[in-house]
């Protein structure tokens, strides 16, 4: 390898570490007179700049664990031989996570005993070899069809059960005090709220087994009150903190330990769930004065529910990595609220796969299904902005269709029940048949999360140099939209 002359200067075929914004840290070599960098395994070239490039040699050990594709132990090995080959030197013993890599595709085919080291996981270790693991993708979570409230003859027969179980059995907010052997009708009532949402339609979950970790949760808009409500209805431990405290005080009676700042949360919690409005939200609570990222450490587990570019989350990720800990991007899908109340989200999960292990009966609580697509973090946060585009693009073309109807004199009413009869019908059409026929579509979709995610999918598609003319002419119908309605 060519001597660096001095810091921060690197020579033709230095071999380095390099950060291109959205992807994780990758090993390269710096071909001459310039900054552009070509990758290993892929031969692909980007320009980095200084601040984004480290010498191999000196990181070598730390950043061969920033990822655990395939796709980069591959690269890893390239780098390694070009390393020891420019070194001359056969002295240099392996990259541990190489070692360890190898010794597990060794032991797939004979298995073993495993005992679990995890301090984190609370479940038994399985008596089978370490690389069979439940397949989320597969299995849907078992519950009820409904989650409807007891009624309140049924509520009135339970009078030998406490009142704390009895929250945590029906998880109606009660602007009174609840005595133990007479509930009275406003605990009973049908429309307990909290900031218009619905808390009382949840019975407990069909999980194996509450966690016994504590959890933490920052966030209580929209999303995360009923990501929330499901997780406490499941019996889970958990510390709370939101920017307006009001929001806090309902599920402060529900058994949620009210915190001052989002640092107290992740003090108090063994893994803390952030479910908040984008990117720019995560990146403040996070890197800010909130004491968030001072607070991680080996000990320490963080999830992202929030929906954000892939940059953002492979920066927070770096950060809980110097830290010690261990990080999740799990965003959540679903087309209308419902799905949210009946605790019937889809969330891509991405990120160290121990600590989705342990966030198991949490995703059982709030889940139908959970996919597990890599261990290399930003590849959830890309498959949601994918899967959002394409909801975008379909609300637009279903707004497109119905000023189409309006405009050539046609009725509305014959256009759905036309729709619902054909081969077009579908869950999601049959969902918005109502707002179709109201003529409320525009009001009634999420039109501020639309425009973000599509704002994530054409920055994306911009720093990819893809073409997504579909999603750009849509996404000016959603600013036009916007503008005039909202």
């Amino acid at each position: 390898m060519a001597e660096m002359s001095s810091p921060g200067k690197y020579n033709f075929g230095d071999l380095v570490w390099a950060k291109l914004k959205g992807f994780s840290i990758w090993p390269g070599r710096k071909p001459k007179n310039s900054y552009c960098v070509r990758f290993f395994g892929s031969n692909d070239y980007a320009w980095i700049g200084k601040e984004s490039i480290y010498p191999y040699e000196q990181h070598r050990e730390q950043y061969s664990k920033s990822c655990k594709s395939v796709t980069f132990k591959k690269a890893l090995r390239l780098s390694e031989d070009q390393f020891i080959a420019i070194k001359g030197d056969k002295s240099y013993e392996p990259l541990s996570v190489l070692l360890n890599h190898n010794e597990k595709k060794a032991s797939l085919s004979t298995p073993q005993p495993v005992k679990s080291t995890d301090p984190f996981n609370s479940k038994k270790a399985n008596t089978a070899s370490a690389s069979v693991q439940r397949d989320y993708s597969r299995t849907p979570f078992k519950r009820s069809d409904t989650f409807e409230t007891p009624t309140k003859r049924e509520l009135k027969t339970e009078t030998k059960i406490d009142n704390k179980k009895r929250l945590r059995l029906s998880p109606s907010i009660a602007k009174k005090e609840v005595d133990d052997s007479n509930l009275n009708d406003d605990y009973l009532s049908d429309e307990p709220t909290t900031n218009n949402i619905k808390l009382n339609k949840v019975k407990p979950r069909c999980i194996e087994k509450p966690s016994n970790l504590k959890f933490g949760f920052i966030g209580l808009g929209k999303v995360g009150q009923q990501v929330l409500k499901h997780i406490l209805s499941a019996g889970h431990e958990v510390s709370i903190w939101n920017r307006t405290p009001s929001k806090c005080k309902e599920f402060e009676k529900l058994g949620a330990s009210v915190m001052k700042t989002p640092g107290d949360v992740i003090r108090a919690a063994d893994i803390t769930f952030s479910c908040l409005t984008d990117s720019e939200a995560s990146s403040s609570i996070f890197f800010g004065n909130c004491g968030v990222s001072s607070e991680i450490n080996a000990s320490k587990g963080y999830v992202e529910l929030t929906s954000m570019d892939p940059s953002t989350s492979v920066e927070i990720e770096i950060a809980i990595n110097e830290r010690g800990g261990r990080y999740l991007e799990a965003p959540l899908i679903y087309g209308y609220p419902q799905e949210l109340e009946e605790g019937k989200v889809l969330a891509v999960v991405a990120g160290n796969r121990s600590l989705f292990d342990d966030c198991n009966s949490c995703f059982e609580a709030i889940c139908s299904h959970v996919y597990f697509l890599d261990e290399c973090v930003g590849a959830a946060a890309k498959m949601s902005i994918v899967i959002s585009s394409l909801y975008g693009n379909i609300n637009g073309i279903v707004m497109e269709s119905m000023t189409l109807v309006e405009r050539l004199g046609l009725l509305t009413k014959d256009f759905v029940e036309i729709i619902s009869k054909s081969s077009f019908s579908s869950s999601f059409l049959k969902a918005k048949a109502t707002s179709i026929l109201d003529n409320t579509l525009v009001r009634d979709i999420a039109m501020a999360h639309i425009r973000r995610n599509f704002n994530y999918t054409l920055g994306l598609a911009n720093t990819k140099t893809f073409s997504t003319p579909i999603t750009a002419t849509t996404n000016e119908v959603f600013k036009q939209k916007f503008s005039h309605y909202f």
